[in-house]
């Protein structure tokens, strides 16, 4: 019974899911496939299994969606893959997403009607799903879906969400410039010797850390930038926080893309809190005020007032 229903399904409907990994590294230099890879899919009529996207409600209790860059591969099976570095896994794609059977069912669709074929590099944010934890087990949908596509990986990578890549590094050097002067620091990370906020969208982010081994700094005072005691600068990128304050390295996890760095030329640190001693392991907050930064490009950016707050000041990774 499992193999009939599998033939009349899947074998017709091209499928949707399997290939092969991730591509994680450099990113790339536009959003359109970086490759294209020629699928022949099985005649026969439409039906089946259809797109592999995830219902409303399903594996949210399973893992925690982590950022992810990866490349897409459809197989002579009509199974989509999504590769990394090292690895290949099967995906399911996020709700919503549909393959256009009638129209052409060598790509995805996005609700909002973005199309992706085999080779798009994409980012995304994705469950690591073994295959022991699928909904419903080896007999249910996924089970199925999973046991005709027969991956070598057994694991499912259950999207939430999914783009074509892109990065600051694929701006303009004015582009950039002015994408940083209005970034807007509200997303803290708390960790280290020091402070690290981002933007909402982490595309940006300013580090400011302690260098000093044995430095006592009271409620009150104050640090010019730059300072020998300090390190402080900008940093314009993509998953800039996949690894913050970890030191376990996922192999699907990506790696940090750096489209500009800019140490601060000048601003004043004010400390909210002391540093030093025992109050060093624990909320310390500070106060920088006319942080400077001259970009590449030669454009000198002058920030607002930027709020920092490390929770876990003192403490690192491991």
């Amino acid at each position: 019974m499992f193999h009939r229903r599998l033939g009349i399904a899947l074998v017709a409907t091209a499928l949707v899911a399997c290939g092969d990994g991730f591509a994680v590294g450099p990113s790339p230099a536009e959003t359109t496939p970086t490759s294209v890879t020629t699928t022949t899919l099985p005649e026969g009529p439409q039906g089946g299994f259809g797109t592999p996207a995830k219902s409303l409600g399903e594996f949210e209790n399973v893992d925690t969606p982590r950022p992810v860059r990866g490349e897409l591969h459809l197989d002579s099976k009509g199974c989509w893959y999504v590769e990394f570095s090292s690895l290949r896994y099967l995906i399911a794609f996020p709700t919503g997403f549909e393959i256009p059977f009638s129209e052409d069912p060598t790509v995805v669709r996005a609700k909002d009607g973005t199309v992706f074929t085999s080779g798009t590099v994409v980012d995304g944010a994705a469950r690591q799903v073994w295959f022991d934890h699928l909904p419903e087990g080896s007999d249910g949908r996924w089970g199925n879906y999973v046991s005709f596509c027969d991956p070598s990986e057994r694991v499912l990578a259950v999207f939430e969400e999914l783009a074509p890549a892109s990065d600051p590094g694929m701006l303009e050097p004015d582009q950039l410039d002015t994408l940083v002067e209005n970034a807007k620091f509200t997303k803290p990370w708390p960790c280290g010797y020091g402070w690290a906020v981002s933007t909402e969208d982490e595309t940006i982010a300013l580090f400011i850390y302690l260098q000093a081994e044995t430095t006592d700094l009271a409620a009150g005072s104050q640090v010019g930038l730059p300072d020998e005691r300090w390190t402080a600068w900008i940093t314009a990128g993509k998953f800039l926080f996949v690894n913050h304050c970890d030191d376990v390295f996922e192999p699907w996890e990506p790696e940090p893309v750096i489209a500009g760095r800019w140490q601060l030329s000048g601003g004043r640190l004010q400390l909210l809190d002391g540093v030093g001693g025992e109050q060093s392991t624990g909320l310390v907050r500070a106060v920088l005020l006319g942080a400077t930064i001259n970009t590449d490009s030669g454009r000198q950016i002058t920030f607002d007032r930027i709020e920092l707050e490390n929770r876990s000041f003192g403490f690192l990774a491991g």
